[in-house]
């Protein structure tokens, strides 16, 4: 994880990013061009270790002794489409963690000085469904959808704490050299290099 946060007058930012990934890494780098300064990098292992608690103690002391507004964001994910159901609750339990430190530290900033950013998934609620709307119903089909419902519906439970959910979908997104690239980014690198584009899948999965 990273912390990172930004002076202001009465207090300052501070965000608490859970996950550096494809989304994460990019929200870290948006941050720091917004003049967020990395402010620590305390560990937090996968699967609820046996020193997860001390973990955690050492995160909240990291973001307590640091001022102003707080935002954790959850964009993390060891797993993917095909991870199984006990994949599926390790990651829960991590999830549910940090869900537990937020709210915790949520208390001690009354006012709405803390919020939590669940970086969900479109593609793991919606899969199979033609036409999505804002009216949609998720119906996840395996268990990766079924956590991301189970992470919202959390989040959604989590009382004072202020909760925002984000569900966006490979479909999009800027390119990433030697990384995962969305569909119509692929689609315009490969045209831009005369190349074929070779799409695979099971057929209910292909909806974008």
């Amino acid at each position: 994880m990273l912390v990172l946060h930004r002076p202001e007058p009465g207090g300052g930012a501070t965000a608490a990013l859970f996950g550096l990934g494809l989304l994460g890494g990019r929200i870290a780098g948006s941050l720091r061009a917004a003049g967020y300064a990395v402010a620590a990098g305390p560990p937090f292992s996968w699967g609820s270790p046996p020193g997860r608690k001390g973990e955690l103690a050492a995160i909240r002391a990291v973001l307590a002794a640091l001022p102003g507004r707080l935002d954790v964001l959850w964009s993390a994910g060891k797993g993917g489409f095909g991870m199984d159901r006990a994949q599926a609750d390790r990651e829960y339990a991590d999830f549910c963690d940090v869900l537990d430190l937020a709210r915790s530290l949520a208390a001690d900033r009354p006012g709405g000085g803390a919020r939590f950013h669940l970086v969900s998934s479109a593609g793991g609620l919606f899969e199979g469904q033609r036409h999505v709307t804002p009216r949609s119903l998720p119906a996840p089909r395996r268990p990766y959808g079924e956590l991301k419902l189970r992470q919202e519906r959390a989040l959604a439970a989590a009382g004072a704490l202020c909760g925002l959910v984000y569900r966006p979908s490979s479909v999009f997104g800027l390119p990433r050299s030697g990384g995962r690239m969305g569909l119509i980014p692929t689609l315009l690198a490969n045209g831009a290099r005369y190349r074929v584009t070779t799409i695979f899948g099971a057929p209910d999965t292909l909806r974008d």
